[in-house]
């Protein structure tokens, strides 16, 4: 299972309200990885940090749904983590050789 950063789950909440079924789900479609096991640690370290917060519950057949929402700390924090990755990005495509990025 793989280390997925902070600002992964911060990614998978931008812009939307999400249940931590429904982020396993948009997370294996990305990478084709299951996530369950790092996902409610990440989102309990998260919202202990201030970057998401609980939208709100439901019970959906016997089971406590939980709604999860970055907080405006969290998204200036996505927005941090975008500026590295693409910084990052920068770097690797210029030490390849590849000024303009890689296209298709």
């Amino acid at each position: 299972m793989p280390f997925l950063a902070p600002g992964v789950w911060l990614w998978l909440l931008e812009g939307s309200m999400a249940t931590g079924s429904s982020l396993t789900w948009q997370g294996s479609r990305t990478d084709g990885c299951g996530w369950a096991g790092t996902l409610y640690s990440a989102l309990d370290r998260l919202r202990i940090d201030g970057l998401v917060e609980v939208d709100r519950e439901e019970m959906v057949e016997g089971r406590l749904r939980r709604y999860y929402r970055l907080t405006p700390a969290g998204t200036k924090q996505l927005a941090t983590e975008a500026k590295r990755v693409q910084a990052n990005a920068a770097t690797a495509f210029a030490r390849l050789g590849l000024t303009r990025g890689v296209t298709g």
